[in-house]
């Protein structure tokens, strides 16, 4: 005889009502306490594949047996439908299988409605066809865990007397568990965490999933980045607080580690950098391609808060002469990070800084006017040493979006961008934070 599924008018019911249920054999004789359910990995909405009993409160082996194995499920009392002899002392009978009690239940997962950290309560589960049990849903709701915790009926005799206590029982949070996936950090193989797949992180900004790392604990940070695409990766590292950067870097492969670091504008490289230990920081640039490393390492030897240690090496640059409409050809076709200064830079043949167009500039522009006619040929520029408080204050005097920093000779070093600023900044009110 195989186990069949109850049916009933909706179908569903919570982890919580079947977990601790006696389990009786066939015969009626006790047999111990429903422990967990084992899902399938990989399913949109997976499988129960296994029930776990436990025959003792203080018994040193976990029985396993296929699902369906009893009669009726959910129920007060579950008994089962196949012999004893089917249930074999296992903590984990298939390699794959996720135990919900053990590995979903109190666990975090990213809502990516409120780019959040949120903790799971309880599991919803649907009674499909047949015999079939499907997770469908994990509650991140208050009433999840007081349904957990058996004041259930005391908190439903309240809402019945109550509007306050009535509304608050109706706010249920179900979050589908297609929403859901599974993450196995490496460095932790058998501590399931959650988070969203790949496709709803690409929708979140960097800093929101720099907010959502922040809030999970150390282990999770490495696998919610090996998540996400190289390029988004990078820049979220480089939105989360330095204390979290060591720790990140510290924790994944070193061969990893320099590819999300080279990835980054070099200027963002060189910050987090700055922050490391020496070993680690020399650790790290030797896993950086050599012309990377060099440029991070040139970035690292200007004093702190000066304009060349804030400075992207990085720039969009062109030669006196060239039209508006080659320089907008190459600014759409090519990568992203062109754009990133927001100006562009004019040369001459002697590598001096001849002027500076912005990109509105060069939008209104007539496209067969050569950049000589519409840059500024005496834009606003400061030394690689001089204080980032006088570069703010010619940001805000001049209105400016960029300022180029060149050395003496007018030899072009580098681009100050308005957001590096507003960084700079940032970091300085969080360092005082931290002293007080």
């Amino acid at each position: 005889m195989t186990g069949q599924v109850a049916a009933s008018a909706d179908g569903f019911f919570f982890l919580s009502r079947v977990l601790e249920r006696p389990v009786l054999s066939r015969d009626g004789e006790h047999v111990g306490h429903l422990l967990d359910l084992g899902c399938a990995a990989g399913e949109v909405f997976p499988r129960v594949l296994t029930m776990y009993i436990r025959p003792g409160f203080l018994a040193p082996v976990t029985l396993a047996v296929a699902a369906p194995a009893f009669e009726c499920f959910p129920s007060p009392i579950l008994k089962l439908a196949v012999p004893t002899s089917d249930l074999l002392a296992s903590q984990r009978r298939l390699p794959d299988e996720i135990l919900l009690r053990r590995e979903i239940l109190d666990k975090q997962i990213v809502d990516t409605d409120g780019a959040r950290v949120v903790r799971v309560n309880d599991v919803h589960l649907l009674r499909a066809r047949g015999s079939e049990l499907r997770v469908v849903h994990v509650d991140i709701g208050l009433p999840g865990l007081i349904r957990r915790l058996g004041w259930e009926a005391l908190f439903r005799r309240l809402a019945r007397s109550s509007r306050r206590f009535e509304s608050f029982w109706s706010d249920a949070r179900l979050l589908s568990w297609r929403y859901v996936v599974p993450l196995r950090s490496g460095a932790l193989p058998r501590d399931l965490r959650l988070s969203v797949t790949q496709t709803q992180l690409a929708q979140l900004h960097p800093a929101e999933i720099a907010e959502i790392m922040e809030e999970l604990d150390r282990f999770e940070g490495p696998a919610m980045l090996d998540a996400i695409g190289v390029p988004k990766a990078a820049a979220t590292l480089a939105e989360v607080n330095p204390e979290l950067q060591r720790l990140i870097l510290e924790s994944i492969d070193i061969k990893r580690a320099g590819e999300l670091l080279a990835t980054m504008p070099p200027d963002e490289a060189a910050d987090i950098l700055e922050e490391m230990p020496e070993a680690m920081r020399a650790r790290l640039l030797g896993a950086l391609p050599a012309d990377d490393a060099a440029t991070v390492t040139d970035l690292l030897s200007h004093e702190p808060d000066s304009a060349g240690s804030v400075m992207n090496p990085e720039l969009f640059a062109v030669v006196a002469g060239t039209s508006v409409g080659e320089i907008v050809r190459r600014l759409r076709e090519g990568p992203q990070e062109l754009v990133r200064a927001y100006a562009v830079v004019v040369l001459g043949d002697d590598g001096r800084m001849r002027g500076l167009v912005s990109l509105p500039e060069l939008v209104r522009a007539d496209p067969a006017l050569l950049v000589d006619e519409i840059m500024d040929r005496d834009p606003v520029a400061v030394r690689p040493d001089d204080p980032m408080g006088d570069v703010a204050e010619l940001f805000d005097r001049f209105n400016l979006l960029a300022m180029p920093v060149v050395d003496q000779d007018r030899k072009l070093e580098g681009i100050i961008a308005v957001d590096d600023l507003v960084a700079w900044l940032r970091e300085g009110e969080e360092r005082e934070g931290r002293l007080t």
